[in-house]
């Protein structure tokens, strides 16, 4: 039987005991019995795949998975694919959502937008720009730079030993997503139905020049999944999945144990992170020991490292 299940149960039956050994008058701290988020027992469920069912204090469940694509040229071209389609929806230069969003603030780009055929009918395109408003995703709105960050994430996927994702479906085996983009281009509705279940991903590596630590690059959400706004703050849950994925399972197969994680994130996501850790586990830049610097390349240059015990017990 799992150890960490044991554990969970364990701590709930102490929880509980407790509760019932206080006056009523004492029971103040109703959110320690709160739905939190928890993950059940990851599970290998065949070679290279690894999964597990979470529940979410909204109330949702959602399914993590991580697969390994370094041993097959097909298993990292479906999630490029979906790296370039993601992209051809959010660049800001001709990103199919990026222009919608702009037509909110002028709205004379309106009708050539609807007859690209990109976005459906014209009625189909008027509630699509009412969501895009209604979640302030347009030029100065709060929710528009979220939308920005969606392409630093994107470059910085690339090549990685491993996908680690979120998904509203549960996970079976390796995740069936198409090899190439549509024949005659992309629309908003052709990408929805291709990815609608995928709510986040992540690239996974280990590189030799570096035995003790694992890189987790190329965080992203499904744009989709920021205009609807589903299932809130699942991004550290993410890379402590990894975490316990690397810990319980990888490090018994990998050529050398790892111990620590390093990630260079995009501002948005350097701010959640910091408020996710207790005080003093994160070593940011500078206080990185410089056996244990991983340079970070591309977009982003602000590194984080954290030991992989306290990534594994985030959540």
């Amino acid at each position: 039987m799992n150890k960490a299940w044991i554990f969970s149960q364990f701590r709930i039956l102490i929880l509980g005991l407790f509760a019932l050994l206080l006056p009523a008058n004492l029971l103040s701290f109703e959110p320690l019995f709160s739905p939190v988020f928890s993950f059940e027992p990851i599970c290998q469920i065949t070679e290279g795949v690894y999964t597990a069912q979470c529940r979410l204090p909204t109330g949702e469940t959602v399914y993590f998975g991580m697969e390994n694509v370094m041993d097959s040229e097909e298993k990292w071209h479906k999630w490029y694919t979906f790296k370039e389609r993601t992209h051809h929806m959010v660049n800001s230069n001709r990103g199919l959502i990026s222009c919608a969003s702009r037509c909110l603030k002028k709205p004379e780009h309106i009708q050539k937008a609807v007859e690209s055929g990109k976005y459906g009918t014209e009625e189909e395109f008027a509630r699509f720009l009412e969501q895009l408003k209604e979640r302030e995703i347009y030029p100065d709105g709060k929710r528009f730079e979220a939308l920005v960050g969606i392409s630093a994430g994107v470059a910085g996927l690339c090549s990685p030993d491993f996908m680690a994702y979120i998904s509203k479906k549960p996970v079976t085996g390796y995740i069936t997503l198409p090899n190439d983009p549509p024949v005659k281009g992309d629309t908003i509705a052709f990408y929805r139905q291709d990815y609608d279940d995928l709510l986040m991903v992540i690239g996974v590596s280990f590189n030799k020049s570096y035995p003790q630590i694992f890189i987790n690059r190329g965080i992203f959400q499904n744009p989709f999944r920021l205009i609807n706004g589903e299932c809130p703050n699942i991004a550290t849950r993410l890379h402590c999945f990894t975490g316990k994925v690397v810990r319980d399972f990888l490090n018994d197969e990998l050529d050398t144990c790892k111990m620590y994680m390093t990630v260079a994130p995009i501002p948005e996501m350097f701010d959640i992170m910091i408020k996710a850790f207790p005080r003093g586990q994160l070593k940011i830049k500078d206080e990185i020991p410089e056996e244990l610097h991983v340079p970070a390349e591309g977009v982003c240059d602000t590194e984080i490292l954290v030991t992989l015990e306290d990534l594994s017990n985030l959540h």
